[in-house]
Order: C-alpha cells, then sequence, then structure tokens
C-alpha cells in the first residue's frame, strides 16, 4: 500500500531511476509505523514486560528492512 500511495503522491512510477529524495520520503512513511512500534516495545520493556523484547526486536527488523528496501533500489539502478 505504501508503495502504491508514494506511486501516486510523489510520481515513481515514471521512466527512469528513482531519485534518492523520493526515496527517503519513500522509506521515512514506509518506516514510521515501525518506529512507533518499537517505541512501544521499549516502553513495554522498561515497564517490566518481557513481551515487550518481542515486539521491540520485531518492529526493529521490519522498521529497517522498510527504510533500507527502498534506498537499495535506488542505489542500485
Amino acid at each position: 500500500m505504501g508503495f502504491a500511495l508514494a506511486g501516486r503522491v510523489l510520481k515513481l512510477g515514471e521512466a527512469g531511476p528513482w531519485e534518492l529524495w523520493k526515496v527517503v520520503i519513500l522509506a521515512a512513511l514506509l518506516g514510521g509505523p515501525f518506529a512507533v512500534g518499537a517505541y512501544f516495545g521499549l516502553r513495554s520493556v522498561r515497564k517490566g514486560f518481557r513481551g515487550g523484547w518481542v515486539g521491540l526486536v520485531a518492529n526493529l527488523l521490519l522498521g529497517a528492512l522498510a527504510v533500507g528496501m527502498p534506498i537499495a533500489e535506488a542505489l542500485s539502478d
């Protein structure tokens, strides 16, 4: 969904390589929800809930993928 929305808003589907500034905006839009999830996971860990580690690690990994994949795609062109 994020790629479809960004394609309409940022016109990423046009011919030619993606400009890096567009990819950075896309990565921020895709990684933002995972950053919020990581925050709440960290908050749970600090309050002493062991289950918070699962949310923290999962959101950090997914956030890194959401940010890294579009940038890697743009740099590979």
